[in-house]
């Protein structure tokens, strides 16, 4: 089954992403490990309820919003494809937070923090797996 457009994304471009999206979720993961004696120490299984609740949340948006930005092709429409899968990276965890709001538990666990301490990690890489592009469509523009 073909998803692409005829002048879509090239192969190229595919296996980037998905290079990309294993990546962070390598580094998501490596993350979540790292975290998960501290949810589990302070708060049993609620911590590590909302520690895993936003590690998924966060990489899932993370993920989208890099496919997201992936699909604007060209200089000119790049700057779109960044900002609408960044609005996307923020909008998703933001809803998240609020949802677990109704939740006491998530909350007393640490929900807030763990929303922020896998959103710093997921943009962090994404900003380096976006660095490479952006570089090659600079030497491009110069051409």
């Amino acid at each position: 089954m073909n998803f692409y457009v005829e002048d879509g994304p090239s192969d190229a471009t595919f296996h980037r992403v998905r290079g990309a999206v294993a990546f962070s979720f390598v580094v998501t993961l490596a993350a979540f490990i790292l975290v998960l004696p501290v949810a589990y120490f302070t708060c049993q299984m609620p911590g590590v309820i909302a520690c895993g609740l936003s590690a998924l949340t966060c990489y899932s948006a993370g993920c989208i919003g890099l496919m997201i930005g992936r699909t604007f092709l060209g200089p000119e429409l790049a700057i779109y494809g960044w900002f609408v899968g960044m609005l996307f990276r923020i909008v998703v965890p933001l809803a998240l937070v609020i949802l677990a709001a109704s939740r006491r538990d998530l909350l007393d666990a640490g929900m807030v923090y763990y929303v922020l301490y896998f959103h710093l990690i997921v943009l962090v890489t994404d900003v380096i797996l976006a660095l490479p592009e952006v570089a090659s469509a600079d030497r491009q523009q110069r051409k």
